[in-house]
């Protein structure tokens, strides 16, 4: 769980500087060639592709849950099932997460 980060901006930049801060592939990589798209559907949260050419990994999928999102059982149980599928390769491992954000 990463700190100090919840509530952080939704503008591409603010999201951008958020996963080049948290995540150590990122941080070396020029804040201007991060690239952030919305790709969101339907539900209770945000999701942007971020990529970045030279940044380990080059491409990561940021979720944002809505302000009044889901309360904190859910929150602990899409956090548990997520584990349980990245550990037997069926979905992507979260690679950072806050109280209102997570990376994969």
């Amino acid at each position: 769980l990463v700190r100090g980060y919840s509530g952080a901006g939704d503008d591409e930049q603010s999201l951008g500087n958020l996963v080049a801060s948290v995540l150590p592939g990122w941080s070396g990589v020029d804040r201007g060639a991060i690239v952030v798209e919305e790709v969101s559907g339907e539900g209770a949260q945000t999701t942007h592709r971020i990529s970045a050419p030279v940044a380990v990994p080059p491409c990561v999928a940021f979720h944002k849950w809505a302000e009044e999102g889901p309360d904190e059982i859910c929150l602990q149980r899409t956090a548990a099932a997520a584990r349980l599928f990245a550990q037997h390769s069926l979905a992507p491992p979260r690679l950072a997460e806050g109280g209102d954000w997570y990376i994969e």
